[in-house]
């Protein structure tokens, strides 16, 4: 009896897998936005004028630019980090994350048909939301 409760209690292999690729997508998202906030910092204003030409924008709203999205990459690092932490923890609140992600995922790579976006996106939305096994995982755990 103790082997089938043990077994009830064990992390499924595809959340495991989406845990590791959320901790992977918080590292990349935050060794991004701290590049953004080096070059906020860092970018000479000479480069920030010769820019420009090539990209058809003002100056002055790269540094700027720069910035806000080096701190929104930061910002989504902690929060892909809690939600693979919590994911093999199996708390509900990860598994809405991952699945509102998901679709907003999903419906983002419909505007450039960005295939591989598609894919990913659906194979872990669906399995999150349709699996048994992860099923019975979360509802496990809440009791």
């Amino acid at each position: 009896m103790e082997n089938r409760q043990e077994n009830v209690n064990e992390i499924p292999v595809g959340v495991k897998i989406v845990s590791i690729w959320y901790y992977i997508s918080s590292i990349i998202s935050l060794l991004l936005g701290i590049v953004g906030i080096f070059a906020f910092l860092r970018i000479p204003t000479s480069f920030l004028f010769e820019i420009p030409r090539f990209l058809g924008i003002s100056s002055l709203f790269l540094g700027p630019l720069a910035l806000i999205v080096g701190l929104l990459l930061i910002a989504f690092a902690v929060v892909s980090f809690l939600i693979a932490k919590n994911l093999k923890k199996a708390k509900k609140s990860a598994r809405i994350a991952v699945i509102v992600f998901s679709v907003l995922g999903f419906l983002e790579s419909l505007s450039p048909l960005n295939i591989f976006g598609l894919i990913i996106n659906g194979l872990v939305g669906g399995y999150i939301i349709f699996s048994g096994k992860v099923k019975e995982f979360f509802s496990e755990a809440s009791h």
